[in-house]
């Protein structure tokens, strides 16, 4: 699980860098604010989970439709991440593979 959030956290500074062209004194703009909000999301989607079933969804039902959304969050991402020259966009995709990361289970 989150393997394309692994690979593309370590991968992000130097495509930033070499591919888009972001000089190194300006990655933390592009590569904090995906980090910081993955973190987040997490702790949104936990207490997300934990009204539903206190509301009487099943878990797992939950968890096959979260997984569901957060592969096709991540399949869209790592396309848009791959296509586009925009360092902005790359980083709008690289807080969708964040964010999706914590959605599957």
């Amino acid at each position: 699980m989150m393997c394309e959030f692994n690979l593309v956290s370590a991968w992000a500074p130097t495509f930033f860098h070499e591919s888009l062209g972001v000089p190194l004194a300006n990655l933390g703009r592009y590569t904090a604010a995906p980090m910081m909000l993955g973190i987040w999301f997490r702790a949104a989607v936990s207490g997300a989970e934990t009204a539903l079933l206190a509301g009487g969804w099943d878990q797992l039902v939950l968890r096959k439709g979260a997984t569901v959304l957060g592969g096709a969050v991540a399949s869209a991402s790592l396309l848009v991440l791959a296509a586009t020259r925009s360092s902005f966009v790359a980083m709008i995709a690289f807080i969708g593979v964040c964010v999706s990361s914590h959605l599957k289970f």
